[in-house]
């Protein structure tokens, strides 16, 4: 018994994120949390034209803020997964990477479709 017990508690450790992964995921989920609120709350700002890369009267058009809002909404969607995966998830280190992977994924396509500096600002 004492000998299964050892062994799930090695397996346990195994899954759990290291001081520095943690902190890795937190920064991730902060910068992702940050771009939700630049993207739902103020998608039309000076600030989100510079990030965006578009004018100032391009973000006012109507189906333009419907595509930021909703950009808005996956970052948020992104940070809200990275802190589950953090602090709620069973297995943190395989839940964090496969969330890690999809927003790399999105940051790649985004650097070869539109803007390479879609690499720094998703893939951050």
């Amino acid at each position: 018994a004492e000998l299964v017990n050892e062994l799930l508690d090695m397996r346990r450790k195994e899954m759990e994120l290291s001081i520095v992964s943690t902190l890795l995921v937190l920064l991730a989920a902060g910068e992702s949390a940050v771009l939700a609120a630049l993207e739902l709350i103020l998608p039309h700002s000076a600030l989100s034209a510079q990030l965006l890369r578009l004018g100032e009267r391009e973000l006012k058009r109507h189906s333009v803020q419907k595509l930021v809002r909703n950009r808005g909404l996956q970052h948020g969607m992104a940070a809200l997964l990275l802190l589950y995966g953090c602090f709620a998830s069973s297995n943190p280190r395989e839940f964090c990477a496969a969330v890690l992977v999809a927003l790399l994924a999105s940051a790649f396509y985004g650097a070869l479709s539109l803007d390479p500096l879609m690499l720094f600002w998703q893939g951050g």
